[in-house]
């Protein structure tokens, strides 16, 4: 996704009421729905899998799937923080981010990933 981010203006900043310490980039979606995309009739199998796991978390997110058939999804993913699921969200913050219908998903989704690097690496100064 890093291709795919674009500086912040100070006028963009402020119609996203972003503080000037806020450093999240953010995404140039025209160049993002202009990527070279393949449909295929063939089912492709890694492209079915993804589109379950996403499915699976997209109904967990709006509480129509029970925990069972998303708790270890996050077992599947690569550790990363805060997150592995991040919001975009349009417009006014509605409410605190505590208080949204999947702050429990979301919750669960910030542990349990894989982690890459080999545990005999993992402290080691570089």
């Amino acid at each position: 996704m890093k291709r795919f981010e674009t500086p912040i203006t100070p006028f963009q900043r402020k119609m996203a009421r972003r503080k000037e310490d806020d450093n999240r980039p953010a995404y140039n979606l025209k160049m993002i729905f202009d990527e070279d995309f393949k449909f295929s009739k063939e089912p492709v199998p890694g492209l079915e899998l993804v589109d379950i796991v996403t499915n699976a978390t997209r109904r967990a997110l709006v509480g129509n799937l029970r925990k069972e058939g998303w708790n270890e999804i996050p077992t599947s993913m690569i550790h990363q923080n805060p997150q592995y699921i991040d919001f975009s969200i349009l417009g006014a913050d509605p409410m605190p981010k505590d208080k949204v219908p999947y702050a429990d998903v979301e919750k669960h989704f910030r542990s349990g990933g894989r982690i890459m690097l080999p545990a005999e690496l993992r402290n080691k100064d570089w």
